[in-house]
């Protein structure tokens, strides 16, 4: 995988979505003391696409190459907190 792409400069950054320009996968890393209890993607118009319950790795990939290029939401779901970014699929 590539650098990072969504925020070059990761310092105070919590969350970091990654991927190659047409990629089918995007990398994440969450920068957290508590673990992940889940994630949900949405559209750009807010519908929910995906959610999942799983406890997941704080570094990991997502399998995207169902949806099409548009702009994503993603937001992790730590203990009493959300963590969300947007990222662009091309």
């Amino acid at each position: 995988m590539t650098p990072p792409i969504t925020n070059l400069d990761v310092e105070g950054e919590q969350l970091i979505l990654y991927a190659e320009r047409g990629a089918t996968h995007i990398g994440y890393t969450v920068f957290a003391e508590e673990p992940l209890y889940g994630l949900s993607i949405f559209n750009g118009s807010g519908k929910e696409l995906y959610s999942s319950n799983e406890v997941l790795p704080k570094t990991g990939e997502i399998d995207v190459s169902i949806y099409a290029s548009g702009v994503y939401y993603f937001r992790f779901f730590l203990s009493g907190r959300e963590i969300t970014k947007a990222f662009i699929k091309f």
